[in-house]
């Protein structure tokens, strides 16, 4: 009980090392709910502007062909995040919900509902990602062939441990097989 005891002393007595170096790193790691929502719409620009160049905005295929582009597809990859997490947040707020209009809030999840389902396919198409799912029945038929485990030995002991248990005797054939090699 005194080592308990002793244990909480210690961890209390780091705390107040803490309040003095990682109280700062604190504040900065948390972020206001409310500055992150007001973020939102300029997230939401932001990503509509990598595709500003795209004359047919219902042309999926238009918005593919132009993130071929490796370091534009990367812009996209980031502004997309950058959107996802900050309505991620919003939508998690209270205020957020109360006070946006509801059309507004409907746009933002249908544009992120797009711009995930084109994440997805530009993925596959310029070979970013592979689906296995395809593949995932061949899969497990080939491991259930040709994977397959050998005879089950026990090795766990026996409360009163002789020489004769399991587990002695296969780390007593184990070196055994060893010396001889």
């Amino acid at each position: 009980m005194l080592q308990n005891l002793d244990e909480a002393l210690d961890i209390y007595g780091q705390l107040s090392e803490f309040d003095e170096v990682g109280l700062e790193d604190l504040c900065q790691a948390l972020t206001d709910v409310d500055t992150e929502v007001k973020k939102l719409p300029q997230r939401h620009s932001d990503l509509w502007e990598v595709f500003k160049t795209i004359r047919n905005k219902q042309d999926e295929e238009a918005y593919e062909l132009l993130l071929a582009d490796e370091e534009l597809r990367g812009k996209f990859y980031e502004r997309l995040s950058a959107f996802s997490r900050t309505l991620a947040i919003a939508l998690s707020s209270t205020a957020f919900l109360q006070n946006a209009h509801e059309q507004k809030i409907t746009k933002y999840k249908v544009d992120l509902r797009f711009f995930m389902k084109l994440r997805t396919s530009v993925r596959k198409r310029y070979a970013e990602a592979v689906d296995f799912r395809e593949y995932e029945a061949r899969i497990q038929k080939l491991i259930d062939q040709h994977v397959g485990t050998g005879e089950v030995e026990k090795i766990t002991r026996s409360s009163s441990a002789t020489a004769s248990t399991p587990a002695t005797a296969i780390v007593t054939s184990t070196s055994a097989a060893r010396r001889s090699h």
